[in-house]
């Protein structure tokens, strides 16, 4: 018993940390998005699909529906 409770409290508490980290990273996310938005401006941005790959380059463009908001490469 003493297990299964030991158990499910570290995975709870493992998750609620998690969830209040992603929360806050949405939040984060979507006040940069609404910021380009209302800029009307773009992110200039540089990846890598691979590790030993070439950078190639790209842009970050802003769309804003009733129901999401993302970033369009």
């Amino acid at each position: 018993f003493f297990f299964f409770f030991f158990f499910f409290s570290f995975f709870f508490s493992f998750f609620s940390f998690f969830f209040f980290f992603f929360q806050h990273a949405a939040v984060a996310l979507s006040a940069f998005i609404n910021g380009m938005y209302e800029l009307n401006t773009v992110a200039i941005v540089r990846y890598c699909r691979q590790k030993n790959a070439a950078p190639k380059l790209g842009f970050l463009s802003p769309h804003i529906k009733q129901d999401y908001e993302v970033l369009y490469v």
